[in-house]
């Protein structure tokens, strides 16, 4: 009696092709994960060596923004009332105005509450107080003029406790404490309008008014 065999097909789709299809699904997921997590190691050493560079840059960035170069350009050792005129042979900001002649000083009020003036002129002005690293502090304009003259009395909060000063006679500003440091220095930049060339100098006239001085106890 003969035996009889059975033959299997070779359907296209069995399981030779399912395994290698896996096959190639495996080292597709291994191959992603590898690229992933080196990616993330990557990243991960970038971003340690930015922080290191970045802290170590700190000082240097620190020390070359505008209010720290314009501040060397004034002489340490003489009193804080001296002027000095923005592009005037020393810093030149990467896009001045050329409609507005601006002049600034520094105030140190290590040596007491300081009072920050300049003379109103015919056209716009505008006051503003500057700490290290550029950042704005405070900022006024020609229209709380009295008498012809921008005032300000600039204080610590210490100070500003010790003298509470009288309603309505000045505009104050009690400079803030950042990080549980009071600001102490900065510059006070006065900006006043020149909209023809014929009024730049009586412009510059104005500007060269500014002065930051201990205020009178």
């Amino acid at each position: 009696m003969k035996s009889t065999r059975v033959l299997k097909p070779n359907i296209p789709g069995g399981p030779a092709r399912r395994s290698a299809r896996g096959g190639r699904l495996r080292r597709a997921v291994a191959w992603l994960t590898s690229t992933m997590l080196y990616a993330l190691a990557l990243g991960l050493a970038l971003g340690g060596l930015v922080h290191i560079v970045t802290v170590f840059a700190i000082p240097l960035v620190g020390s070359s923004d505008a209010v720290s170069r314009l501040s060397r350009e004034l002489a340490p050792d003489v009193p804080s009332a001296q002027t000095g005129e923005i592009g005037a042979g020393g810093f030149v900001p990467p896009w001045p105005d050329p409609a507005f002649v601006t002049t600034y000083c520094r105030f140190d009020l290590t040596r007491g509450p300081q009072r920050i003036s300049a003379r109103a002129g015919d056209g716009f002005a505008g006051l503003s107080l500057h700490g290290q690293g550029g950042g704005v502090l405070y900022a006024v304009t020609d229209e709380i003029a009295q008498d012809g003259e921008l005032v300000l009395l600039v204080l610590t909060p210490e100070q500003a406790a010790d003298d509470p000063g009288e309603a309505g006679a000045e505009v104050r500003f009690v400079a803030p404490v950042n990080r549980g440091i009071a600001t102490t220095t900065g510059l006070a930049v006065y900006r006043v309008l020149a909209p023809l060339p014929s009024l730049r100098e009586k412009a510059r006239e104005t500007a060269a008014s500014l002065r930051c001085e201990e205020a009178a106890p």
